[in-house]
């Protein structure tokens, strides 16, 4: 058995991070709006300390112009605080609701929030449906996927029952905590703006790690990587930026979830185990292909639809430098100019772009090259993968690790048999970023597994 061989998950194409300013905030210096400032707000349902719970969903709109935010402005957040009365001895009822969206008339979206901190007692809900009040610090609001309070916050209290309603018209509340008009640029990165929900995304991934995202400018030091989402090895979320990218939110989001991946614990990596007899040119020639080709395609096709729900199309980058080689009417040089294991090179290049481009006309174009270049062998176990992929739609780790294994059964199948050994893993701060083991018992009358 030879050592171990890390080959590291790489970008195909380049891709980077983070989030969101107005004009308005960028021209002029910051308004400080003090607690208690009044609000007046029609709120969509009725709120109260006895029957809401935290994390519940609340909307309300400004009725009148505050915060410099026009009539019409709709605030989107949470409750975060429903304490009934006496939760502790003669202390009163409480509600706090927490809004971390603003939704102008315009259409226009601006995330808005402020740092995770205890809140004390409060209502919660819990998976059978039933409600507890529970003591509420930042680990477990962590827990219920709750990484940042809401930026603009009103809260009432009352010796008996606090409540929110604006039925019979539109309520009046008072700010809870002071309110400055340059939060907004806390999702601001490079100038590129992020919607709500990337910047919920960048929340998770700085509360994990407990510090902001780093992003450096400077060559990716990978072949063909324009940008990288990675952890460093001191632990920050870090995304690396080539000199010649041009930054879009797409760009950017695609680059926050290969480091989400990395906190779910998705393999970042395959250690490769080789049994029995193989070519000495292996590694050079095709394992140096399994980035590229393997891991970031599969991993690409599993955050690919978190993408898609957000409203941010995740083939549009990665879909141009595919459609880019099919067009010229040839393969990359990099599968294609080998000297040996060219069939499996172009097996891989296959499901890469049937899994990257999700267009059936460049995928039925790129057929016909195969049949024009007579590489059915490497079009056939290409298709056979991409069904493995769809089929399983691994989920978890576990089911991610299980269908690469089963890809290089069917796409290298004519070198032996791949199994999944387990995992190895490098401490990284606080995460460790997990390699797939996979040992390649190596036979010279190996054929392809593709069921």
């Amino acid at each position: 058995m030879t050592e171990p061989k890390r080959i590291w998950t790489l970008l195909v194409t380049g891709f980077f991070c983070s989030a969101l300013l107005s004009v308005a905030n960028a021209q002029h210096a910051p308004t400080l709006y003090p607690r208690k400032t009044p609000l007046y707000l029609k709120i969509n349902d009725p709120m109260d300390s006895s029957n809401s719970f935290t994390g519940e969903r609340v909307e309300a709109t400004i009725v009148k112009p505050a915060l410099g935010l026009p009539i019409g402005t709709t605030l989107v957040g949470m409750v975060e605080i429903a304490r009934p009365s006496n939760s502790v001895p003669k202390s009163p009822a409480e509600i706090r609701l927490g809004f971390n969206e603003v939704r102008l008339p315009t259409g226009e979206r601006r995330r808005i929030t402020s740092p995770l901190r205890d809140l004390g007692l409060s209502r919660v809900r819990k998976p059978s449906g039933q409600s507890e009040v529970v003591q509420l610090d930042k680990s477990n609001l962590a827990a219920e996927g709750i990484f940042r309070l809401g930026g603009i916050a009103i809260s009432k209290t009352d010796k008996k029952r606090a409540e929110m309603n604006s039925t019979r018209g539109m309520m009046k509340a008072e700010l809870a905590d002071s309110f400055s008009s340059n939060a907004f640029t806390r999702y601001t990165i490079e100038g590129i703006e992020l919607r709500p929900s990337s910047g919920e995304l960048l929340d998770k991934i700085e509360q994990v790690f407990e510090q902001p995202l780093r992003v450096e400018k400077h060559d990716t030091g990978v072949t063909n990587a324009l940008s990288r989402g990675i952890i460093s090895d001191e632990g920050v979320p870090t995304i690396v930026i080539g000199s010649e990218v041009i930054l879009t939110e797409t760009l950017i989001v695609h680059e926050l979830f290969h480091i989400d991946q990395r906190v779910r614990q998705f393999p970042n990596g395959i250690d490769l185990r080789i049994v029995g007899p193989l070519g000495a040119d292996f590694e050079a020639q095709l394992g140096r292909l399994f980035g590229a080709y393997l891991l970031n395609p599969i991993e690409h096709a599993i955050f690919f639809p978190r993408m898609v729900e957000m409203g941010i199309n995740p083939y549009e980058q990665e879909a141009a430098s595919i459609r880019q080689v099919v067009a010229a009417g040839g393969f990359p040089p990099d599968v294609h100019d080998l000297l040996s294991y060219q069939t499996e090179a172009l097996s891989l290049w296959y499901m890469t772009a049937a899994l990257g481009v999700a267009d059936s006309t460049v995928i039925f174009e790129n057929d016909r090259l195969f049949e024009k270049d007579g590489r059915f062998e490497s079009m056939r176990r290409g298709r056979e993968a991409l069904n493995i992929f769809r089929s399983r739609n691994p989920q978890t780790p576990q089911e991610a690790a299980e269908t690469i294994v089963a890809s290089l059964n069917c796409l290298l199948g004519s070198l032996g048999t791949f199994s999944f050994d387990g995992w190895s893993s490098k401490q990284k701060g606080k995460i460790a970023e997990r390699a797939a083991v996979i040992t390649l018992r190596a036979s010279t009358f190996a054929t392809p597994q593709c069921n």
